[in-house]
């Protein structure tokens, strides 16, 4: 397995993974955009990924194809924490024929090291309530509770 960093010629292969991230993830958020996937915006989304210095997209490939990806950002904290640079995974989603091989724990390591690079003294990630696989992988991979957020309809 090659993690390596995205390129603009991944976007169509990455855009079609999160589709599949979106199918699967819409039984905890019922409030998912189905379409966002297939949107500009999606595209945008990545793209700016790859071009910015505090933006991260990375692909797992193997046989020259992509089965999984992350992105993330680097950014400052709000001003009321300590310290002051904060790295969040933003999304990771691996292909189900490649869970439970590493993959994603690839991926992990890979967004520490960029993060520990760019100055980044704290890590973050957000998964659903219902999704208790994520939040277990997270925890095995040394991201600790932190945070509740709670949403109600209104």
């Amino acid at each position: 397995m090659q993690i390596r960093t995205a390129q603009s010629s991944d976007l169509d292969q990455v855009l079609m993974l999160s589709q599949q991230g979106f199918d699967y993830d819409e039984q905890f958020d019922p409030t998912l955009n189905m379409q966002w996937s297939q949107s500009n915006e999606a595209r945008v989304y990545f793209g700016a990924k790859i071009d910015s210095e505090d933006a991260l997209l990375i692909v797992a490939v193997r046989d020259s194809e992509i089965v999984g990806y992350l992105a993330a950002g680097c950014k400052t904290s709000e001003p009321y924490r300590q310290p002051s640079r904060l790295a969040e995974l933003e999304v990771m989603f691996v292909a189900e024929t490649f869970r439970n091989k590493g993959v994603g724990r690839q991926l992990t390591n890979e967004f520490f090291r960029w993060a520990t690079g760019k100055g980044c003294q704290r890590a973050k990630v957000v998964a659903s309530a219902g999704n208790i696989r994520a939040a277990k992988f997270y925890r095995d991979n040394g991201f600790q509770d932190y945070t509740v957020a709670l949403e109600k309809e209104i």
